[in-house]
């Protein structure tokens, strides 16, 4: 694991990230927030405990004082180390509806997703692009960004395909611990929130 500390300006919270994970996985005992928009996936905390990446848990959260405003804090302020790479760039034959896709994580590659839990990357994104942007959430590792000015919602049948071709699956055809989630979200990185495509 290369990421050990983020720079934030909620103190003490340098060693805390926020992954998106199912709500089906969280437990009880987690620290974890909602997206707006995105039901059924959940902000869950992570704290950095010997070399690997752990749960941050509520006892340890109260022992330590950290509140859910800090967690918000946090959230807004931390310069959170993503990594943004076009499809087009990393492939030398990127079919048409791809060319224009980006993959969005962290400069480790896991646990990614959560870069779109973070209002710094959005900010960059929404810099970066100009406009809102369509997600293909494709693990909790990464997830396909599309620019809102380059696809439409006309699309949603064809990404819908893509990602239940691209999720991680067992031999059984089962969800791999991987998965995220099965629906496309419109995000709103102007002015905050989500919702679900229908396609």
């Amino acid at each position: 694991m290369e990421i050990k500390s983020v720079k934030t300006m909620a103190e003490g919270m340098e060693d805390i990230i926020p992954v998106l994970v199912p709500v089906d996985e969280l437990s009880d005992s987690y620290v974890y927030g909602h997206v707006n928009g995105m039901d059924d996936v959940a902000i869950q905390f992570m704290i950095m405990g010997d070399d690997v990446w752990l749960p941050l848990l509520k006892d340890i959260a109260v022992e330590y004082g950290i509140t859910p405003e800090a967690l918000v804090q946090h959230l807004e302020t931390v310069e959170y180390p993503y990594k943004l790479v076009s499809l087009k760039e990393r492939f030398e034959e990127c079919p048409g509806l791809l060319k224009d896709m980006y993959l969005l994580t962290n400069t480790d590659q896991f646990y990614g997703a959560g870069a779109l839990a973070n209002d710094y990357v959005k900010d960059k994104l929404y810099k970066i692009f100009g406009c809102n942007i369509i997600v293909i959430p494709t693990s909790i590792h990464e997830v396909l960004v599309l620019p809102e000015n380059r696809y439409s919602e006309e699309y949603a049948d064809t990404l819908l395909e893509m990602l239940y071709t691209l999720q991680p699956r067992t031999k059984d055809g089962e969800h791999d611990a991987g998965w995220l989630s099965d629906h496309i979200y419109y995000v709103d990185l102007q002015h905050g929130g989500a919702r679900i495509l229908q396609g």
